[in-house]
């Protein structure tokens, strides 16, 4: 079966992404494989004392992750899709090319949030890193246009 990788950071742009892989998806026929990266907390190695263990951070951050891929994985599946749902800890470009190679899938379908040149140079994308290493053909979904994104109160 086909297979379209779909990573999601559960930002503004995850819901454009997942109906994005749907349309995708049912065009192909394809499965929908969900995939999300838990960033690794920067170790502080240059300040004594300040060092701490992220393993109960990891462990949290993974928990969150897997409920929020689990009920799109479930709602996915009771729209009739094929899915599957992986959690890796890591650096997210990384990661996800990883994954893509691993699997194979048709596409990519990635959010992209817009960022200016001068964070990505400081930063990095994601979505860039994607995009030149991926083995396959990415799809981008821009973020939702700043006057449509919902305040939260």
């Amino acid at each position: 079966m086909k297979t379209i990788l779909v990573p999601l950071d559960f930002s503004s742009v995850s819901r454009r992404v997942l109906q994005e892989a749907r349309r995708l998806a049912r065009l192909l026929p394809a499965r929908i494989a969900l995939i999300h990266i838990v960033k690794q907390p920067p170790i502080l190695d240059n300040y004594p004392g300040a060092l701490i263990d992220t393993t109960p951070i990891i462990v949290s951050l993974e928990r969150a992750a897997r409920a929020h891929l689990t009920k799109w994985r479930h709602q996915l599946q009771k729209a009739g899709f094929s899915t599957t749902q992986q959690i890796y800890v890591g650096i997210p470009g990384y990661e996800i090319v990883q994954e893509a190679k691993t699997l194979r899938p048709e596409y990519i379908v990635i959010g992209s949030h817009g960022h200016n040149a001068f964070y990505n140079f400081a930063v990095g994308s994601t979505t860039g890193a994607v995009i030149k290493s991926a083995p396959c053909p990415v799809v981008v979904v821009a973020s939702p246009p700043a006057a449509t994104v919902r305040k939260r109160r």
